[in-house]
């Protein structure tokens, strides 16, 4: 009884979001990418709806505070729940149906014994390891390497971009490099 009510809350609450106005149905594609139109993130107040094409390997840069960060992490909880509950923040947004994973907000673990860099270097292999599968993939990654000195991270940044470029997947990188 409790599943089930459970998951009928979960549909009323669905429906209910796609009754609110504020959501537009993905549009599934056969090529690779995502193209969208005033997308926005779901939990910011007021926030500031970004038209594009993501169609290849991308780095956003900028300076510290100016959307990077959110901007990737609208893109990336569009992508899920596109292909979860289908719907979109976003007034238009197409997409080929691919895997989303990301590198975001890694975190150490001193009880686990994983030092911050070895957490984000564990996260980038899960993303290499993906890449070479027959699934495409969509890879949101925050600050890649920002734990490491800038000449060491530039050059690791570097290397990881080049081995994921012409394998099966898009990656989108923040970065101040």
């Amino acid at each position: 009884v409790y599943a089930r009510m459970g998951e009928l809350d979960a549909l009323v609450g669905v429906a209910a979001l796609r009754e609110g106005g504020k959501v537009c149905f993905p549009v599934f594609e056969a090529a690779p990418g995502v193209r969208f139109a005033a997308l926005v993130h779901p939990l910011v107040e007021n926030p500031v709806p970004n038209d594009g094409a993501w169609e290849r390997n991308t780095l956003v840069t900028g300076s510290n505070a100016s959307g990077k960060s959110t901007f990737i992490k609208a893109l990336a909880i569009n992508a899920v729940l596109a292909q979860t509950i289908g719907v979109c923040f976003a007034r238009e947004f197409r997409l080929g149906r691919a895997r989303v994973m990301s590198s975001m907000a890694v975190r150490d673990s001193v009880r686990g014994g994983e030092s911050y860099f070895v957490a984000e270097i564990r996260s980038l292999k899960r993303i290499l390891g993906a890449a070479g599968g027959k699934t495409p993939v969509l890879a949101f990654v925050d600050e890649i390497l920002r734990g490491t000195n800038t000449i060491e991270r530039i050059a690791a940044s570097a290397a990881v971009l080049q081995d994921l470029s012409g394998k099966n997947i898009l990656v989108m990188a923040a970065t101040h490099d």
